[in-house]
């Protein structure tokens, strides 16, 4: 097995929760790069066989993965080609879990992309920031949310928050412990962290042999998928306590039918024809009882 110099995972190792003698290899690359990406087939942790980005990446004129409307993701291709997907509603997902805990309180988003979230936050908030590295996103939230303060480093911000949360950035972060340690030493006594991020578990991935949404769903930004004990472990290590983990199923059966029939992304899109808000719940319910849910949750306090 080749070496994997991954700082996401040999940080994970470091802290006695990734075993590099047990990873396995399991597909050949990302979407965008030859990066092959190992398993371990003990606690299902996948993990890039190394890290490739440029210091200034994100800072860098990117790609959009927005269209002008926000209502469909671009993913850009190795190949030059880029799909295009309707999103899900995940912000307003987030905020109807979360409104009661955002009520009055002091809140920040880190990673906040192009502001979603903010602005529904500011709604109950008594005061909401944003952290986020990307300039076309800056420059969208600028336009759209003045009044709500967006940083590049969450040390521009004052004062200290009663809510810091991370939707899909963990994922990404090289040093992932140095950032958890910093955001709570930023919360208030008592104060929570939310994350979510994307299962290493996903059925599409590990439970079922289907090569093309392994060539869709991997990727180079994202250097770790963790599982529920691997996340739960990081979030200990951080000095975070009672913290709880969870199952959330983003995308519903007609997705997944969509996989199997055609092996294309976007079928809550083009088979929505098909959905049945019933059926679309339990299909949900199940992989989440099951434990083979497309993302995690977390919630860790001061």
């Amino acid at each position: 097995m080749s070496a994997i110099d991954n700082p996401a995972f040999l940080e994970l190792v470091a802290l006695g929760i990734g075993d590099p003698d047990r990873m396995e290899p399991f597909h050949p690359r990302t979407r965008d790069k030859p990066i092959p990406v190992h398993r371990d087939p003990v606690s299902g942790l996948l993990v890039l066989e190394r890290f490739e980005r440029p210091e200034d990446y994100y800072a860098a004129d990117k790609p959009p993965d927005r269209d002008e409307s926000m209502q469909y993701s671009i993913t850009e291709l190795a190949s030059g080609a880029s799909l295009k997907t309707r999103t899900l509603d995940d912000q307003q997902r987030r905020f109807a879990m979360f409104r009661d805990r955002l009520a009055g309180k002091s809140v920040c988003d880190y990673g906040a992309g192009f502001g979603g979230f903010v602005r529904l936050a500011a709604q109950v908030a008594e005061r909401c920031a944003g952290v986020e590295l990307r300039a076309h996103c800056h420059a969208h939230a600028a336009e759209q949310f003045p009044e709500i303060p967006f940083v590049t480093d969450i040390g521009s911000l004052d004062g200290a928050f009663d809510v810091i949360t991370l939707f899909h950035v963990l994922e990404h972060l090289p040093g992932a412990l140095e950032t958890l340690r910093r955001l709570r030493a930023r919360l208030n006594t008592g104060g929570c962290l939310v994350i979510e991020v994307p299962h290493a578990k996903d059925f599409l991935i590990q439970s079922v042999e289907l090569q093309e949404f392994r060539d869709f769903t991997f990727w180079s930004e994202h250097l770790v998928l963790h599982t529920r004990d691997t996340l739960q472990g990081l979030l200990e290590a951080a000095g975070f306590s009672d913290v709880r983990v969870w199952h959330e199923q983003r995308y519903g059966f007609t997705n997944h039918l969509n996989w199997f029939l055609n092996r294309k992304p976007g079928g809550h899109d083009a088979l929505s024809g098909l959905e049945e808000e019933i059926l679309e719940a339990q299909y949900r319910e199940a992989r989440e009882r099951d434990g083979t849910s497309d993302t995690l949750m977390a919630e860790a306090r001061v």
